[in-house]
């Protein structure tokens, strides 16, 4: 997979998954080409729903792996990182009704960003910069996913995505 597509694939991942979409059509399997344990995808949505609650949204007593860049760099949620980053989106013309800093809405930009690029859209200099924010903070996330999810799925997908990410720095 090129990086635009990979990074396209990786948000919806990392997007709740919705009650219509069946495990097998929801994602692209060549995502998992070289991981060396690919998951196998569940036959029902809701263990992929009841997990993504768990990882991300609501657990007792925390959120193993809160999907919020500013949790990491600030200890808390919605701070100057997230106001940062929504700026940054502005600036693209890009409004989001999600949080600017969660995981999904972060790897969506990323891809908008590479998409420019290969259209020749002088994007270089906000593109280093949105990687470098995202390494500053996504390691210690995809960690915690990897050592936290019960199904596998989203192990790999961090995986996957951590990867991503240090090959998009190197380019």
């Amino acid at each position: 997979m090129d990086d635009e597509s990979i990074f396209e694939e990786l948000s919806r991942i990392f997007t709740y998954p919705e009650t219509d979409s069946e495990p097998g059509k929801m994602v692209n399997p060549k995502i998992f080409k070289g991981v060396a344990h690919p998951p196998q995808l569940p036959s029902g949505i809701v263990t992929l729903q009841n997990e993504y609650v768990r990882l991300f949204i609501n657990a007792l007593p925390e959120v193993p792996c809160s999907p919020y860049a500013s949790i990491y760099l600030e200890g808390r949620c919605m701070g100057e990182k997230t106001n940062e980053i929504k700026k940054l989106y502005e600036k693209h013309g890009l409004i989001t009704d999600e949080i600017p800093d969660h995981i999904a809405v972060e790897l969506e930009f990323l891809n908008y960003l590479i998409h420019l690029e290969s259209k020749g859209v002088p994007v270089e200099s906000d593109l280093k910069l949105f990687v470098e924010h995202m390494l500053s903070w996504t390691p210690d996330f995809f960690k915690k996913v990897e050592e936290c999810d019960k199904t596998g799925f989203y192990k790999a997908a961090a995986i996957v995505a951590n990867k991503a990410l240090c090959n998009c720095k190197e380019r």
